[in-house]
């Protein structure tokens, strides 16, 4: 029965990964048609590219090749603190929200994955009132093993900070802060990936 949930929840994932990819094909379409007079800069972004997310907003998911230094990605995003995170220990939800809770909360934390949701969407929602700036770093690229292990919970992670924003955002709007979520990885997502227009 674990199994078969299991390969369920998995499907369910997969499913909505490539929902996602599309919606993000689809914006990607628009935006180089809309700015195929600008220059790009040498950092990949991706706007925000959830449904409930105006096209117009300023984009808030991004993609860069290894080599960058946090410095650097702090200074070309204009953020002052950063979370990183190292994508081949994210090979299971409760290891995601694990890992950004000790970086965001501490130590204490508890062991049944429906608490660790309710606090890590706490602390997200709080860090959402002022600046996050989260880096996922070693991404493997699509060929490696690990690629649809680790590939569905980085969607997981960015869809929950998504809620965490649109709460905000459809409820209190004045108390905003910043948001960004860079993924480094060893090929570029294309899929998730759009020339930086400044």
């Amino acid at each position: 029965k674990e199994n078969h949930k299991y390969s369920e929840e998995r499907e369910e994932l997969l499913n909505r990964i490539s929902e996602l990819e599309d919606q993000v094909e689809d914006l990607t379409l628009q935006l180089k048609k809309h700015n195929s007079n600008k220059v790009p800069s040498q950092i990949s972004i991706s706007a925000n590219h959830y449904p409930s997310a105006a096209q117009d907003d300023e984009p808030w998911l991004f993609y860069t090749a290894p080599g960058r230094t946090t410095q650097e990605l702090m200074s070309v995003l204009d953020f002052s603190d950063v979370f990183e995170l190292q994508a081949p220990d994210l090979l299971s939800e409760e290891a995601v929200w694990i890992k950004l809770l000790q970086k965001m909360h501490g130590d204490d934390l508890p062991v049944n994955l429906p608490a660790l949701r309710k606090l890590a969407s706490a602390q997200l929602y709080s860090a959402c009132h002022h600046e996050l700036m989260l880096v996922v770093r070693n991404i493997p690229g699509a060929s490696h093993s690990l690629f649809q292990h680790i590939l569905p919970h980085v969607a997981t992670l960015t869809e929950f900070v998504n809620n965490a924003w649109t709460e905000i955002e459809n409820n209190n709007p004045e108390l905003l802060g910043r948001i960004a979520v860079v993924l480094e990885c060893e090929q570029e997502i294309k899929v998730l990936s759009v020339d930086r227009d400044d």
